[in-house]
């Protein structure tokens, strides 16, 4: 009876989410009303206060579940690649920039809008979110480390944030920018990470010349930035 009731708890929870990302994307964060995601969810507005205490708790909730599944992706493909610092890095920072980018870009202004404008509490639980994302990426700098395979010069938490601000301002480009390109952005941000990770190799060893043929990180898809107007 327990795991049935938490497997409705997870479901009614996961339907108010889907239903208040809908309505972000639709009408924006400040026209979205609890009482209308507690109707279209078809739960009674205390429940939706139950679950997430507010409706900044609700969009919060959006993106630490987004901030999960990117983690739990990364980890999945980061193995295979930890013979080379550039391989491994990429492996995750890839993932990250590909999950974001397919996320509707309405949802993702209207999250950066609400956390750029909040104080306090809720200003540090957005910041917690990247701050949670640099942590991950500072442990396996970390092993990397312990590899000999990044100079220890720089503590790991420096080196992946600027391995994440990286990453960060190519996507804030395919959002922000319509006419940037997912590929170019992409493409960009494989330049970049190349450019800091080189630079973090140990001083003797020397950073392995690439094939000119097709980068085996860039995507195949080439296609412009859904976000774009039409």
């Amino acid at each position: 009876m327990t795991g049935l009731r938490e497997r409705k708890k997870r479901q009614t929870r996961l339907r108010i989410l889907a239903v208040a990302a809908q309505r972000i994307i639709d009408q924006g964060f400040d026209a979205t009303t609890i009482d209308d995601v507690a109707a279209e969810a078809e739960v009674g507005v205390g429940t939706v206060y139950n679950y997430f205490g507010s409706k900044t708790g609700l969009l919060l909730a959006i993106f630490r579940d987004e901030a999960e599944a990117m983690i739990s992706a990364g980890d999945a493909v980061t193995h295979a690649h930890m013979g080379d610092p550039l391989d491994a890095v990429l492996a995750v920072l890839l993932t990250w920039f590909d999950k974001l980018a397919a996320i509707d870009g309405r949802l993702l202004t209207e999250a950066m809008r609400v956390g750029f404008s909040r104080q306090g509490d809720e200003a540090a639980a957005f910041m917690e979110l990247d701050y949670q994302m640099i942590g991950h990426l500072a442990e396996l700098l970390a092993e990397l480390q312990g590899r000999g395979l990044v100079e220890r010069d720089h503590g790991p938490d420096e080196q992946a944030l600027a391995l994440y601000g990286t990453a960060m301002v190519q996507l804030l480009m395919v959002v922000m920018a319509p006419g940037t390109e997912i590929a170019a952005a992409r493409a960009s941000l494989i330049r970049q990470a190349e450019i800091v990770v080189n630079g973090l190799r140990p001083a003797a060893e020397s950073a392995p010349q690439r094939s000119t043929g097709p980068d085996p990180h860039t995507s195949a898809d080439t296609g412009a930035n859904p976000h774009a107007p039409e």
